[in-house]
């Protein structure tokens, strides 16, 4: 059941951020270009994620040719229309930060390197009270 939830819980959250980024409601029963190319990128994101088209399908409300079909459509579209790449992978970087924690992905180069200096530090003082306390246990 925890795995449900999480599932959801992805499922929902790339379909707040097509709708935040793309002003598109994947849900809307319409055939116009915008939204049929904002749910192929719902769902070779979700299928990339390791979803299956089965299940893909239900959150869509589709069948599962459909989405087979929007994959297969992506991939082409991915090669050959900039603006369906743009809106892809906006959408893809968006979710894996959201999904990850965030903090990390949007740090720059020099932030990191002074994160890991940081915890560098961390740990050696932590080793050293562990050692000061070990030294402490072994005198009594």
């Amino acid at each position: 059941m925890n795995n449900t939830n999480e599932v959801t819980s992805r499922e929902n959250t790339l379909k707040v951020l097509i709708h935040e980024l793309l002003k598109i409601d994947i849900m809307k029963k319409t055939r116009q270009r915008d939204v049929v190319d904002a749910r192929k990128i719902y769902s070779t994101i979700l299928h990339t994620q390791g979803q299956g088209v089965t299940h893909i399908s239900k959150t869509l409300r589709k069948n599962h040719a459909t989405i087979i079909h929007y994959i297969k459509d992506s991939a082409i579209l991915l090669l050959m229309d900039k603006t369906y790449k743009d809106n892809y992978y906006c959408i893809l970087d968006a979710f894996t930060r959201k999904m990850e924690g965030g903090e990390i992905v949007l740090m720059t180069r020099l932030e990191l390197e002074h994160e890991i200096a940081r915890l560098r530090e961390e740990n050696y003082n932590i080793k050293l009270r562990y050692l000061n306390h070990l030294r402490n246990l072994n005198r009594r």
